[in-house]
């Protein structure tokens, strides 16, 4: 197996997961990805090749392309030589215009949805395959590519089928944050709670930032305040000690001084604390 990616030097760290990249494999070779946060779109170049989806596996013919959202996880594996172009990106409506992202919630939900581009498409998608197999690995130009396949997918699909692969991206977006408050209880830090998610923390800081519109620290300190305010007020006969324990606080002390940073007042005032309501 290969897999052909633009020169790192030439892209801020952050982005190096997203963007093309081209996978080449051989036979009985299956292609894990090793970041699922990302949306993808799938297209093979040459051969057949199947996504494994769990229970459910679906096939590619060359000329296919298939949405992947953020969230789901999959495998690709083909019985024989094939090579495919994936294309990894954050928020496909970032990708439009604001005409046109406004109208990416009035779509109908189409899953495991396998497309057919015109020709044009399959020019844009070979001629990417060829400057990435050829090292030309510009940032910039890229990123223009990217774009121009977009605009091509909006103006070369019907509108059933493009609208059902803007859903297809954007039904999943809710997986994310769905992920961050399940495991946000168990995460003393951005860094334990990018692990969670199993993403590397730059990269969590960047989509984070986008789906909650704050940063996570930030986020993550007003989670915790809210889980401290009400263990305490629902738990007023809690010794302290307890409390610490039950909060993740290594000692009354560390959860005293929290309650201080949060409120100005101390873990027993904010038991009191009439004002600290939901």
């Amino acid at each position: 197996m290969e897999i052909i990616r633009p020169a790192q030097a030439d892209r801020p760290t952050a982005q190096q997961k997203m963007g093309f990249s081209v996978v080449k494999l051989d036979g009985g070779d299956i292609y894990t990805p090793a970041d699922f946060s990302l949306n993808t779109l799938t297209y093979v170049l040459d051969s057949h090749v199947c996504l494994n989806m769990g229970k459910r596996g679906v096939w590619l013919s060359k000329g296919d392309f298939m949405p992947l959202p953020m969230g789901r996880r999959f495998q690709i594996e083909s019985d024989r030589p094939a090579t495919i172009l994936l294309c990894q990106f954050v928020r496909i409506d970032a990708c439009y215009t604001t005409k046109t992202s406004k109208r990416l919630q009035e779509q109908t939900t189409r899953e495991q949805m396998v497309f057919h581009p015109a020709p044009i498409l399959r020019s844009l998608f070979e001629s990417i395959n060829l400057y990435l197999t050829r090292g030309i690995g510009n940032s910039d130009l890229l990123a223009a590519k990217q774009q121009e396949m977009f605009f091509l997918l909006q103006v070369t699909l019907s509108p059933t089928d493009h609208h059902g692969m803007i859903q297809a991206f954007t039904a999943n977006r809710h997986s994310f944050k769905s992920q961050v408050f399940a495991h946000a209880g168990k995460a003393d830090s951005v860094q334990t709670l990018a692990s969670r998610l199993h993403m590397d923390r730059t990269h969590f800081f960047r989509v984070f930032k986008r789906e909650f519109n704050e940063s996570p620290s930030h986020w993550l300190d007003h989670h915790k305040a809210e889980k401290v305010r009400r263990y305490l007020q629902t738990h007023p006969d809690t010794p302290l000690k307890t409390a610490a324990d039950e909060l993740g606080f290594t000692t009354i002390s560390t959860l005293e001084r929290f309650c201080v940073r949060q409120w100005g007042i101390t873990a027993s005032q904010v038991r009191e604390s009439e004002s600290l309501t939901d």
